[in-house]
């Protein structure tokens, strides 16, 4: 998501998809399901970059809203607590 200025939650220059190059904005890692009957996006969180958990970014983490007990985790790292979210949620379905 592309972004102009540094007061959102989470920007920095990178990788940015939607304008396929690295640009200021803010990036998200998302779940989705799709089946020959539709799709639907089943969840997804902000990526926040590590240079963010740094001291010098303390105040603007609290300024833009990040909780104080987030640490830094990579894309992958979130992609399965997702995935193990949406297991765990279809697990108690079966209960």
């Amino acid at each position: 998501m592309p972004k102009q200025g540094h007061h959102s939650a989470a920007v920095a220059h990178q990788d940015c998809g939607a304008l396929g190059k690295v640009a200021s904005c803010q990036v998200g890692v998302f779940v989705a399901y799709a089946s020959h009957k539709g799709y639907t996006l089943v969840g997804g969180q902000l990526f926040v970059p590590e240079a963010w958990f740094g001291e010098q970014m303390a105040e603007m983490r609290q300024e833009v809203g990040l909780p104080s007990d987030l640490t830094f985790r990579t894309k992958p790292q979130i992609a399965v607590e997702l995935l193990q979210a949406i297991a765990e949620l279809g697990g108690a379905h079966r209960r």
